[in-house]
């Protein structure tokens, strides 16, 4: 039995501008040569593409770029600058030799740390200091739209001294980092600390979670070396993922690698993963050997990539585990060993490229395969499916086929970007490059090609002559929510010469149905899910269960720019997981 309810929802739709397949609009934020803002010297200018550029989950872009003085030189120790935009506004928020957050030495260097959803951003950089080994020292900074607020010096945070690094931020504001300190255990040991804080307070509330020679739970260990391996990463609940090795009560015999999550210094403390456990999935139960990277969600869920030694053949491994707190880990693909679902030539991946979560714990990777092709991969419910592989047919565009996959992104509710080359389906000729947009439920469409004409400011039309999808993984979304993303692209402005620049994309999703709608189980077996709408449109609601076929739920849903929150009661009784996808009839 369904149950339908109308609430009122706030709903966006893009204006579309010049694009293949999908409405979307696009914005420049910057290209080479362009004015740079806040520089007061006459002619200073964007010296190239910002070497770093994030962008969060509001539309906030922020980034980091160096500037040029025609005549010049401008001055090489203040040529270097922090920028945000939004909504077609950029300002300079800090500058290389200046004193942000009133006074103190001058900034040395910067890198941008993360942007949260209202534009609040977090820089890490050093500053100039005659008393510290080198003349320069360690600092953060949060800053607000307004406003630059000084972080907070390692010292005022009582727990020791030293160096900052190793940043998250998630897009709520909080902030998690390392600190390298020294404690005294059987004499002086050189370890580090994660401390967390929000922008909130300019980190004036930043505490400790963790510092080694800390016990390691209930594992009989001790806490080594913190976020030796890789990265720190902050979910959007606030709880901090991050890796250490166990040590023995000696602080010097290694015992093994271990992924946690955790909130609060003490409590709320939990393994994820470790090597003294068996890797699921691999003959033989092997432990892993270590982490090199991971995504995280909201819920303690995790996907990470493992390293683990195959007894079967001596061969050292790499594989993606999804875990979550309190439930272990499953396998996800183990290389050398998983065949890429449905391939009539049994190809197995032997090489994962990149790799996302979505927030309903889907996980996203691209691989190549000992044949050499390349593919795209969705593993959801503990299912894995190919999603696009090198060979097929271009979805879409009879007579080609997709030659190679070379970027995937994923939003956290799990729609994908990914951009491909494609050639005539009889061999390599009339090649080209195009990005596409993959729904969660299901379908693909092209967003751009080569030789596409887009608007990128008024009046100024660009023939495509390149582009790339632009990410960093620093915890802001690559593709948000909103459909909107960053892009590098180069060519010819209104039939000119051949341009450079930094563009800003907004996808009008309610055009690239069907979507995948979240649940959330309600208890007894039933289902909630809201369901965005545009005025005057009909939509099919359909589900799926394991690995089954899609089902019709029901049709002739209505929309009137609202969100439609529905109840799909009895479900659980059939399968614990349910998936939905709504498409416009």
């Amino acid at each position: 039995m369904l149950e339908r309810i109308r609430v009122c929802g706030l709903f966006w739709l893009l204006s579309a501008a010049v694009a293949a397949g999908v409405d979307a609009d696009f914005q420049k934020i910057v290209a080479f040569g362009d004015p740079a803002p806040g520089f007061v010297e006459p002619g200073v200018t964007f010296g190239a593409l910002p070497f770093q550029a994030l962008l969060g989950s509001g539309g906030h872009v922020v980034m980091n770029a160096l500037a040029r003085q025609t005549p010049g030189p401008i001055d090489p120790g203040a040529d270097q600058g922090v920028w945000r935009w939004f909504e077609g506004g950029m300002s300079l928020v800090m500058r290389e030799g200046s004193s942000p957050g009133g006074g103190g030495n001058p900034v040395n260097s910067m890198f941008l740390s993360g942007v949260d959803g209202f534009g609040r951003m977090a820089v890490a950089g050093t500053v100039v200091n005659g008393g510290v080994i080198g003349g320069l020292e360690t600092r953060n900074w949060f800053g607000t739209p307004g406003a630059v607020v000084f972080f907070n010096d390692p010292t005022a945070l009582r727990v020791g001294s030293g160096s900052v690094h190793n940043y998250a931020m998630n897009d709520g504001g909080k902030v998690a980092m390392t600190l390298d300190r020294v404690v005294r255990v059987e004499g002086n040991v050189t370890g580090k600390s994660i401390i967390a804080g929000s922008v909130d307070t300019g980190g004036a509330n930043a505490v400790e979670l963790v510092r080694r020679t800390d016990a390691a739970g209930d594992t009989g260990a001790f806490f080594g070396t913190l976020v030796n391996q890789a990265r720190i990463w902050v979910a959007d609940d606030g709880v901090v993922f991050y890796t250490s090795q166990l040590e023995t009560a000696g602080f010097s015999n290694h015992t093994s690698h271990s992924l946690w999550a955790q909130r609060d210094r003490f409590l709320d403390l939990d393994l994820l993963a470790s090597s003294a456990q068996a890797a699921p999935g691999v003959p033989g139960a092997p432990g892993w050997v270590g982490f090199v990277d991971w995504r995280v969600t909201v819920d303690r869920r995790a996907v990470f990539l493992g390293r683990v030694i195959v007894p079967a053949t001596g061969r050292l491994r790499e594989g993606l585990w999804f875990t979550k707190a309190g439930d272990g880990s499953q396998l996800v693909v183990l290389e050398g060993t998983t065949a890429a679902p449905g391939d009539p030539a049994g190809g197995v991946i032997s090489s994962i490229e990149e790799f996302d979560i979505g927030r309903n714990g889907d996980v996203m990777f691209r691989a190549s395969l000992e044949d050499g092709r390349s593919g795209l991969f969705l593993w959801a419910s503990g299912s894995l499916e190919t999603l696009l592989l090198a060979g097929d047919d271009v979805p879409l565009r009879p007579g080609r086929r997709i030659e190679r996959l070379e970027r995937a992104v994923m939003n956290p509710r799990g729609d994908l970007l990914a951009t491909m080359r494609t050639e005539a389906a009889e061999g390599p000729a009339n090649r080209t490059r195009s990005m596409w947009l993959i729904p969660s439920g299901g379908g693909a469409r092209e967003i751009l090609r080569i030789l596409d004409e887009i608007e990128i400011a008024p009046g100024e039309v660009m023939g495509l002559l390149g582009f790339d999808l632009l990410f960093f993984d620093l915890n802001p979304d690559t593709y948000n929510d909103a459909g909107q993303f960053l892009l590098t692209v180069r060519g010819r402005v209104n039939g000119g010469s051949t341009v450079d620049a930094l563009v800003f994309g907004a996808l009008d999703l309610v055009s690239a149905l069907p979507q995948r709608v979240p649940a959330v189980a309600l208890g007894s077996g039933d289902f909630m899910l809201s369901i965005k709408t545009e005025a005057g449109a009909s939509y099919e609601l359909q589900r799926r269960v394991g690995g089954g076929t899609w089902t019709v739920v029901e049709t002739g849903l209505s929309g009137d720019g609202r969100t439609i929150t529905v109840v799909d009661e009895g479900v659980a009784d059939v399968h614990p997981e349910a998936i939905y996808r709504v498409v416009e009839q």
